[in-house]
Parts: structure tokens; C-alpha cells; sequence
């Protein structure tokens, strides 16, 4: 399944989805946040720091979506 990875509630993006069916996730997604922050903070930690050393930035996404759209282009 393709999906939002590195989350506490993964959405297949292949499939289109009501915003009800989105929403609907949100009280598990953030129970399961608490439960790790408060239960397990090491591993919380961890991902803080994994996850803020991310490239996120305009120029990342601006170069995969030229990439792709260069791959769809192509002859």
C-alpha cells in the first residue's frame, strides 16, 4: 500500500476518500501520538529528531515533481 508514511495514521493515496473517511482517523491518530509520547519517549524522541532532519523544503518538492513530470513527458 502506498501511503503517508512516517504518521500515526497511514491513508492509502491510491484510493479517493470522503473527508468523513479522513477525519474518521483522527481520534485514533492522535491517541496513538499521546500513548507514545507518554509512554514511550525515547522512541518519540527519536522520531522528533529523525523527522526534523527531513529535507521538506520547496526546492526537494520542486525537483521530484520536474523529475516526474519530466519521466511522464519523455518520448
Amino acid at each position: 500500500m502506498l501511503g503517508i508514511r512516517n504518521t500515526f495514521s497511514s491513508i492509502d493515496i491510491n484510493t479517493p476518500h470522503e473527508p468523513q473517511l479522513i477525519i474518521s482517523h483522527t481520534p485514533y491518530a492522535i491517541n496513538r501520538a499521546k500513548t507514545l509520547y507518554f509512554e514511550n519517549r525515547y522512541y518519540w524522541d527519536e522520531m522528533v529528531q529523525r523527522d526534523m532532519a527531513k529535507n521538506v523544503s520547496w526546492d526537494n518538492s520542486a525537483k521530484q515533481y520536474k523529475d516526474l513530470y519530466l519521466e511522464l513527458t519523455a518520448w
